[in-house]
């Protein structure tokens, strides 16, 4: 692999502690001032944050794991809709059904974008 540029991960470093610095001098004269309102916003938008990453992360993985089923069931769903009901066989039979299925699928998006 290629070695991590030393120049580049400084710039890096020192953009991001120049942005943590100065939101730490942001929260300290808030706080100095007696605002508790404000730290209690960013605490709660963090909080916030963080649930949302972790609830996408999560949705991300279910469809990872089930975004093959769900595109065979999908194409099978489609073909039988078309009128092109075929009883898949086998991987190579399943293969063949979502490849015409993609195939009716671009097909159509084409036809929509005409």
């Amino acid at each position: 692999g290629a070695l991590p540029n030393g120049r580049a991960s400084l710039r890096h470093f020192t953009q991001a502690y120049g942005e943590a610095l100065g939101g730490l001098q942001e929260q300290v004269a808030s706080l100095s001032s007696g605002d508790l309102s404000a730290a209690q916003r960013r605490v709660a938008d963090g909080r916030a944050g963080r649930a949302s990453q972790k609830k996408a992360a999560a949705a991300s993985v279910i469809g990872k794991s089930l975004g093959n089923t769900a595109n065979r069931v999908e194409a099978g769903v489609k073909l039988e809709s078309m009128a092109m009901a075929v009883a898949p066989k086998g991987k190579k039979a399943t293969y063949a059904a979502e490849k015409k299925a993609a195939a009716a699928k671009a097909k159509t998006k084409e036809e929509a974008e005409e």
